[in-house]
């Protein structure tokens, strides 16, 4: 994943506050690891162990706003053609905005 961030400006919540997407840094993972595994204990995607996060935060991207995460996304590379977005995860405040996409557009770059 690239080091240099990527400023999207996006509305995140009922005022249009700044989001930055960039790529995922070790203090990260606590955050990512609590998105991620909010919606698992709901039944909507796979739990992540901290071990899992920490051995692939480098494959993440994340979304923050006024210092706090707001979504992650990572992916996973399967072959040299074949690639998955994975842990896909909006905080609830932030949905409807296009933020998911944002999150997936780098990855996107990053595979082909």
């Amino acid at each position: 994943m690239a080091a240099e961030s990527i400023a999207l400006y996006l509305p995140s919540t009922a005022t249009d506050t700044p989001v930055l997407v960039r790529p995922a840094r070790v203090g990260d993972v606590p955050r990512i690891g609590e998105l991620v595994n909010g919606y698992a204990a709901r039944g909507l995607m796979l739990p992540k162990t901290e071990a899992q996060l920490y051995n692939n935060v480098r494959d993440f991207v994340v979304a923050e706003s006024e210092g706090t995460l707001v979504g992650c996304a990572g992916l996973k590379v399967t072959w040299h053609d074949l690639a998955e977005v994975v842990s896909l995860a909006v905080a609830p405040g932030h949905q409807g905005r296009g933020l998911g996409r944002r999150l997936v557009l780098p990855l996107i770059e990053e595979a082909r």
